[in-house]
């Protein structure tokens, strides 16, 4: 199975796979990072963590496919981390899943995709456009929480939204995910989406996210 089809919104899914895309894209100015923005998939080789190494949009040709995905299993082999790739609903070819597991990826979850409504967005020209922006919860002196918010070509996107453990359960998260909605929306963006972790998924839902679909996460690491 692709990905879990159990409830799959398929517009607002392709938006977030896009989405997706597009956070990868811009991730090119940081020191290292090695882009391949391919027809049939965009991919990334990271110099952080072996969690950063990620592919995504896979639309793969069904005579080509397992050699494509050698290159990438090659490639990332060679950089001593790990890969990860992002299977939605989309991703060709039928045989995909097989042809992952034959090169020792499994996977390890489906997240599921998220979406909010930004009813009434704020005209894009009155504010000045960063794409990125960095929200950081503090009790006092002590960091507590962030997240991260990045505003793509069709949509505004939530990436790695974290409390600490001593401080969950205070509406610290749900308050991150309300105050970058705002910002997203004070910058023209009209919905924002994000693929949720299962601690997760009840605060974005209480926030005004829905579901539209679940994102396969096949992995397979190469470190030593």
């Amino acid at each position: 199975m692709l990905c879990d089809t159990r409830s799959v919104n398929v517009g607002p899914a392709l938006l977030l796979e896009r989405h997706i895309a597009d956070w990868l894209r811009a991730q090119v100015v940081a020191p290292g990072v090695e882009l391949h923005d391919d027809p049939d998939i965009v991919w990334v080789v990271h110099p952080g963590s072996a969690w950063s190494n990620a592919g995504v949009m896979i639309r793969l040709a069904a005579k080509t496919a397992a050699a494509r995905l050698d290159v990438l299993v090659g490639r990332y082999r060679q950089h001593q981390r790990g890969m990860g790739l992002w299977v939605t609903q989309a991703a060709t070819p039928e045989t995909l899943p097989q042809l992952l597991r034959d090169r020792g990826l499994r996977c390890r979850k489906h997240f599921p995709a998220m979406l909010r409504d930004l009813s009434s967005p704020v005209d894009v020209h009155r504010l000045p456009i960063n794409r990125c922006h960095a929200l950081v919860a503090w009790c006092g002196d002590v960091a507590v929480g962030a997240t991260m918010t990045f505003l793509g070509s069709e949509c505004a996107g939530l990436h790695g939204v974290d409390v600490l453990e001593a401080y969950r359960g205070r509406g610290i998260g749900a308050a991150l995910v309300d105050h970058s909605s705002r910002w997203a929306a004070e910058r023209g963006a009209s919905r924002i989406v994000l693929l949720a972790t299962g601690m997760g998924e009840g605060v974005y839902r209480r926030c005004g996210f829905e579901e539209v679909a679940r994102f396969g996460y096949w992995y397979r690491s190469f470190q030593r």
